[in-house]
């Protein structure tokens, strides 16, 4: 895990340097994408649960030609394992997905994050061990969701269909990328008020009597025949992921405190308002959802998501005593949690 919170302490910094020279980024790029990757497929498979079943998900989907999963994710087990087995084809899947997730995803940084340091520091911090480390499918997934929703935000409707299915091609949770026609509104601050309002509404019913939004989550659930969401009741049932940390709440909380506070100062920025959007349906479904901690973490994450872009873009509509110390909260704060209560990492005996 070192090499990891190393690579979280020293790449925001580099590649905030040397993006201020077009000529090295690319460069830049190629090697952090490599090097992450290398990290990434270098993990053990004990590191932590989800690490154990992809090693098992990988070995069934190369040994069985009728295992079911996402035809992405098959896709690339199946190539690859034409030449590779066992613990070979599981870092060589975490290091091609891994790969291609990030190399997205710095796109995606530059051309919308604002400051590069805000953007990796807050990436690196949580959703990077998370996803790219751990749940490596989604990571991927994420990135194709983003570069739908902001083709969608640009007005480029066939990139928002085409990056929205190469979204579920990675995982079926996605299929939430056509929420964004009814939900987000570029130019509707009276609409998504409205909306805001419902969800809160929504919110509030859920924190106040979860156990009838938990009859209703499995009643609607049972009625639409989503098999997969059975497997979140399973968990509750069995107590995994059966609470929720309140401290994962703290970085999101200061971050939207931050817009809210400077938002006369972007008021006017049509993607900042864009991507305050997305954050704020991430926070309202992880309460909605949060009877089922489990499906709460999972669908609110594909939304906070947008809190790596917002926290860049706040540099530019924050002063920097004000910035730099809300990086290091947000950022500090995700650190702790991931270490001490996230489960992603197995940790040692006190003894």
């Amino acid at each position: 895990m070192f090499e990891l919170y190393a690579t979280w302490a020293t790449l925001p910094i580099l590649m905030a340097r040397i993006g201020r020279r077009p000529a090295s980024w690319r460069a830049m790029c190629w090697l952090a994408v490599s090097l992450v990757a290398i990290l990434c497929a270098l993990q053990d498979a004990t590191t932590n649960k989800d690490r154990e079943v992809y090693a098992f998900l990988i070995d069934a989907i190369k040994d069985d030609d009728t295992f079911s999963m996402e035809p992405g994710f098959y896709l690339i087990v199946k190539l690859l394992g034409v030449a590779l087995s066992g613990p070979e084809l599981n870092a060589a899947f975490f290091f091609v997905v891994a790969a291609l997730s990030m190399a997205i995803k710095l796109r995606l940084f530059k051309r919308y994050g604002g400051s590069i340091f805000g953007c990796l520091a807050a990436f690196f911090s949580y959703f990077f061990l998370l996803h790219e480390v751990t749940q490596v499918r989604t990571g991927l997934a994420i990135a194709f969701l983003y570069l739908s929703w902001f083709a969608f935000a640009e007005g480029r409707k066939r990139d928002f269909w085409l990056y929205g299915i190469a979204a579920m091609m990675f995982h079926y949770s996605c299929v939430l990328f056509v929420i964004a026609p009814f939900l987000f509104f570029p130019d509707g601050r009276r609409k998504f008020t409205v909306t805001v309002a419902i969800a809160a509404l929504l919110a509030a019913a859920s924190a106040l009597q979860g156990s009838a939004v938990l009859g209703g989550l499995e009643l609607l659930a049972g009625a639409v025949g989503v098999d997969r969401l059975g497997v979140y009741f399973q968990l509750l049932q069995e107590g995994v992921l059966a609470d929720i940390t309140p401290l994962r709440l703290v970085p999101h909380t200061l971050l939207l405190i931050a817009a809210a506070c400077t938002q006369r100062r972007w008021r006017r920025d049509r993607l900042t308002f864009f991507l305050v959007q997305i954050y704020v349906y991430g926070l309202l479904l992880f309460i909605i959802l949060s009877p089922i901690p489990a499906l709460a973490y999972r669908v609110s994450d594909l939304f906070l998501f947008a809190g790596v872009f917002l926290l860049g873009r706040m540099r530019s509509y924050s002063p920097r005593n004000v910035y730099y110390p809300l990086v290091v909260a947000y950022t500090a704060v995700f650190v702790v949690y991931t270490i001490q209560f996230s489960g992603l990492f197995v940790l040692p005996s006190a003894n």
